[in-house]
């Protein structure tokens, strides 16, 4: 999926996943809130950033360097747990999905762009859906 190259967003890094918050939205002081009818413009990022967090641990998981690798005798616990493992990330691609604001989902059926915020919108599905 990458090609050999490490992912764009790893864990490496203490600072959260941001809000799904535009900043027009922001207060100086308390919390601000998106209204319910506005989609945010963060949603495509921080699904993304959510989706490089499995492809990561999937990466580290699968194609790592192991100098530990299993005897003979151990092979078959090894594909057990490598069985395990895809099971684990295949819940988590399932939750991930799931977790997908609703404006992010792409629908089956073409949609016509009315204005430049749809076209946004429609770009970021667009996006999510190829990653």
């Amino acid at each position: 999926m990458t090609f050999g190259r490490p992912v764009m967003v790893n864990k490496s890094y203490s600072t959260p996943v941001p809000s799904l918050i535009d900043d027009e939205y922001l207060r100086m002081e308390g919390d601000g809130t998106q209204p319910q009818s506005v989609p945010s413009r963060m949603g495509l990022f921080v699904s993304s950033c959510r989706l490089f967090e499995i492809l990561s641990d999937i990466l580290s998981s699968f194609y790592a360097d192991n100098p530990n690798a299993p005897l003979e005798s151990e092979s078959e616990l090894c594909v057990q747990q490598m069985v395990l493992d895809l099971l684990g990330f295949n819940r988590r691609l399932d939750s991930f999905i799931t977790s997908i604001p609703d404006y992010l989902k792409t629908a089956h059926s073409s949609q016509v762009i009315v204005s430049d915020k749809d076209s946004c919108i429609n770009l970021q599905q667009q996006v999510l859906y190829c990653r």
